[in-house]
């Protein structure tokens, strides 16, 4: 399928040749009939694109900081590889678009296969030839209705922002600054609500534009405002500012225009800095509009499907999508009277290479027609990259995810290793398949990981998935006899457990699985344990400074991650195992308070057989300039630390430091997979990886109670 794609690094855009979208049980399905190009937003993204590192550095100031607490946790090398691999990561265009339902998950309730559908999101409703969404991000419309349907994220990014001008019966009076794309839907949408509307635009097309549909609209600025303050109107209950400009002129003329305790709505990207003294003159509330409604840019929302109960939040970007197709249907507001340029989509990496020359740059609605005729052959899951020829190796790879862990840590750690045939990468996002595949050098790439499980000249199988598709995978890793390094934890639950165990007693001949405990591979760890005595037993002190992540992060989610105990603490009990060499046989932890906070800030202790004792200390509510982790061994007077993996510290009768460049063991840890099979006991080694995650659950537990 053909998707346009803009390079984030270069600004280069393009239609590229993606493979087939595979839908998960909770996603729809849509074959893209129209898309409708967003000019204000989607070209401040191609105009970001096209600048240089130092101007993109200071447009994302938020990035940025991510850069410098990057460089406090690792070192500079590691956030640089960061930094260059956002750059690097193309990005799908548009976000509006509608066409008809082809395929629907086994958990979708309000669509079916042959509806036609408004489809709305960013990374969503791109423009391309296939989209794949969650239903929330859907409204049912008509065939009749598509082309103007294809505007659905436009009109609740407006209906939005009218919504916050405190609508009231009588007609309020409502001023418009900016008739574009939004200003002439929000201006459309405020009179279908029975407001008093005016506007202005310097641009006289687009003001005759409203003028045409009855609205009173001005490209004259003093007879605007000689309007607005007539006895007609005697001032604004609010107004809506919908340009993009470079300075705080029309939030001046908003406040000179406004009646006071009036509002003021933020649409566009302008300058907000003001002086206070002409707010405090009138008393103006000054608000921004985000997006489409409550729930818009939400992860829990847009992509888990998490809506807000309608007795509390009334307005959703869902209901606000679902009410502007209603204000079509019942012909209270004209999209086509917006529509001034229709084109094929083939003919879309020309229409932006225009509006960057500033070519049609007065054009006001923009919309890409498919065509509807799509064959099978271009509907394969699995597509063979251009130029790449497969070499068959002794050992021959498959890997399934293609996120920022695998593209940072593992595909690089790949590309070293030599004697090992890249046959496929698998990932749910098509752009994501078809880029990382070719940065990589893979020979296919998919959305479908059961092209890799069926393929039989695959041999081995990394998994870098998220955790609820972790049983599944080791699942078809089993069946099909192909060996597997998965990113760890092995499960998320007792019940996921269980069915491992059973699932393993019933099988004969076990693949080799090992579960992405790469720190104990690291360097800086085989000289720790060389400093160890066995034959005394030790304490050994773990410490790790996790830090806060956003609590939309899909880590919390019980579905996708399990939570922090679950998602990252097999590590550190793997590495308590490992340096320790003897069983773990009582677990005792208590945790902070008893919110959810415990469940990433608590302290627990390990008894071992041999009369060791260790303990784990993991916390969120640390400074991130301190060390992120800490592993401490103690006995006959002596104290080895090893702190983030760069430094070793022995205190013995003389005190010694040594430092290691960064490493995380997981070069080590692929070199194993792949080339040491024969020297490992497949039963054994997932033996003792099912004690890890079965202790990592009972730690769990036990914080829980």
């Amino acid at each position: 399928m053909k998707t346009l794609i803009q390079n984030y690094s270069s600004g280069k855009i393009s239609i590229e040749e993606l493979p087939f979208p595979t839908i998960r049980e909770d996603e729809v399905l849509v074959q893209t009939y129209y898309s409708a190009v967003s000019l204000g937003t989607e070209m401040s993204m191609v105009n970001l694109a096209k600048k240089n590192l130092l101007q993109k550095a200071i447009s994302r100031p938020d990035l940025v900081k991510k850069v410098i607490d990057k460089v406090k946790q690792t070192s500079l090398t590691e956030a640089i590889k960061m930094s260059l691999n956002k750059l690097d990561s193309p990005i799908p265009l548009g976000y509006s678009a509608s066409g008809k339902v082809i395929d629907v998950g086994k958990n979708i309730k309000n669509f079916k296969k042959g509806d036609f559908v408004a489809a709305v999101g960013s990374n969503l409703a791109s423009h391309s030839e296939y989209i794949v969404l969650p239903e929330i991000m859907l409204a049912q419309t008509t065939q009749e209705n598509l082309k103007e349907s294809s505007f659905g994220m436009l009109g609740c990014i407006s209906m939005h922002a009218c919504r916050l001008c405190n609508l009231q019966l009588g007609g309020a009076s409502i001023g418009v600054l900016g008739s574009g794309i939004l200003g002439n839907l929000c201006s459309q949408i405020l009179k279908a609500y029975g407001s008093n509307v005016v506007s202005y635009d310097p641009n006289i097309f687009k003001a005759n534009e409203l003028n045409n549909l009855k609205i009173n609209s001005f490209s004259d600025e003093e007879k605007f405002k000689s309007f607005v303050n007539s006895s007609v109107t005697r001032g604004l209950d609010s107004v809506i500012i919908a340009c993009n400009v470079n300075d705080n002129k029309p939030l001046l003329d908003a406040l000179e225009i406004v009646k006071p305790n009036g509002t003021i709505i933020i649409l566009g990207n302008l300058d907000i800095s003001i002086d206070r003294q002409l707010m405090w003159e009138k008393q103006v509330s000054i608000r921004v509009s985000k997006a489409g409604g409550f729930g818009a840019l939400e992860d829990s929302y847009e992509n888990k499907g998490i809506d807000y109960p309608e007795d509390i939040i009334k307005w959703t970007q869902e209901r606000n999508l679902i009410e502007f197709i209603r204000l079509i249907d019942a012909k209270l507001i004209d999209v086509k009277n917006i529509i001034t340029r229709e084109e094929s989509f083939s003919k879309a990496t020309e229409l932006y290479e225009n509006l960057v020359k500033g070519i049609n740059k007065d054009d006001l609605g923009i919309v890409f027609s498919y065509p509807n005729d799509v064959t099978k052959s271009e509907k394969k899951n699995l597509q063979n990259l251009p130029g790449s020829i497969f070499s068959k190796q002794e050992t021959n790879l498959g890997v399934i995810g293609a996120g920022n862990h695998a593209v940072m840590t593992f595909l690089p750690a790949l590309k070293k290793i030599k004697g090992v045939g890249l046959k496929t990468l698998v990932s749910k996002t098509s752009v994501k398949a078809n880029h990382i595949s070719k940065k990589f050098s893979f020979n296919n790439c998919s959305t479908n990981k059961e092209d890799i499980f069926s393929d039989e000249e695959i041999t081995h199988v990394i998994s870098l998935e998220r955790h609820s598709d972790h049983l599944e995978t080791i699942k078809k890793s089993i069946l099909s006899k192909k060996n597997l390094l998965i990113e760890k934890p092995l499960c998320t639950s007792r019940k996921e457990l269980d069915e491992i165990k059973k699932l393993i007693n019933e099988i004969n001949q076990l693949p080799l699985i090992l579960v992405g405990h790469n720190r104990r591979y690291s360097q800086i760890i085989k000289e720790l344990i060389k400093k160890i005595d066995y034959q005394s037993p030790m304490m050994i002190n773990v410490s790790i400074n996790a830090g806060k992540i956003d609590k939309d992060h899909w880590l919390y989610s019980k579905e996708e991650g399990g939570n922090r105990i679950i998602s990252e603490c097999s590590h550190f009990i793997d590495m308590i195992k490992f340096i320790s060499k003897s069983n773990i046989n009582k677990i005792s932890a208590n945790g902070l308070g008893s919110s959810e906070v415990k469940f990433e800030n608590f302290s627990s202790t390990f008894s071992h057989d041999d009369g060791s004792v260790s303990s784990l200390m993991y916390f969120s509510e640390g400074s991130r300039s301190a060390p992120r982790e800490i592993f401490e061994v103690i006995q006959n007077g002596k104290l080895f630390r090893v702190v983030d993996f760069k430094l070793i510290e022995s205190f013995e009768k003389k005190s010694n430091r040594k430092k290691y460049s960064y490493d995380l063991g997981f070069q080590n840890q692929i070199n194993h997979f792949l080339f040491n099979a024969n020297k490992i006991d497949f039963k054994e080694n997932f033996l003792d990886e099912l004690e890890t995650m079965d202790l990592t659950l009972s730690l769990f537990e036990k914080i829980s109670t």
